[in-house]
Formats: structure tokens, C-alpha cells, sequence
């Protein structure tokens, strides 16, 4: 980055997407966090919303922070989800690829 208004002069990697097994998710985050700090990483951002990728996150010493990313789901897909919505959004994996993909940071 330069002069980004969040990151300034930084350089920043990221996490966009990620697939494992279930129950591989903290392995998945350990091997990015490490070739990330290799690549010379000042910060790492990342955005997942299922529960077992945010332990897994937390697990491999990445800390929660603020977002701009927001999930607005219509009323049909928070239908699909199940009820109570706001715990079952968390078992659904939804990341910063899924539409938009890794603009504005």
C-alpha cells in the first residue's frame, strides 16, 4: 500500500478465501499466517465468518479487529440459513471472495 488511508504505507496480506477438511481450518490459518509473515507482511487482514475458521484464526495468533465488511443477507437467504439467524450465520462460510473479492480493504 501507499498512503492507504487505513494501512498508510504498509505492506499488507491477506486472507481471502480458504478451504480444509473440517477440523483443518487451524492448519489451513498456521501455513498462511507463516508464508505471509515470509513474504514480508507488516499486517494481515482477513474476513471469515464461520465460527470453526475464526478459532482456527484465533488459534494461530491472529487477533479480531474492526471491519468495513459487512453481510447484509436478504430476507430469503436469512430464511435458508435457519433460525435463530444470528447463530446460525455463524456455521456458514462466507468470506470477503464470495462477490466481491478483495477490494477496498
Amino acid at each position: 500500500m501507499k498512503g492507504h488511508k487505513y494501512f498508510g504505507d504498509m505492506r499488507v496480506g491477506s486472507l481471502i478465501d480458504g478451504m480444509a477438511l473440517p477440523g483443518h481450518e487451524t492448519a489451513i490459518c498456521w501455513a498462511a499466517r507463516i508464508f505471509l509473515d515470509q513474504c514480508g507482511s507488516d499486517i494481515i487482514v482477513c474476513n471469515m465468518q464461520h465460527e470453526a475458521w475464526r478459532t482456527g484464526l484465533r488459534t494461530a495468533g491472529w487477533l479480531s479487529g474492526p471491519s468495513n465488511f459487512a453481510l447484509a443477507a436478504s430476507p430469503k437467504l436469512a430464511a435458508v440459513v435457519g433460525e435463530p439467524y444470528a447463530t446460525c450465520i455463524e456455521n456458514a462460510h462466507f468470506l470477503r471472495g464470495d462477490g466481491e473479492g478483495p477490494t477496498h480493504l
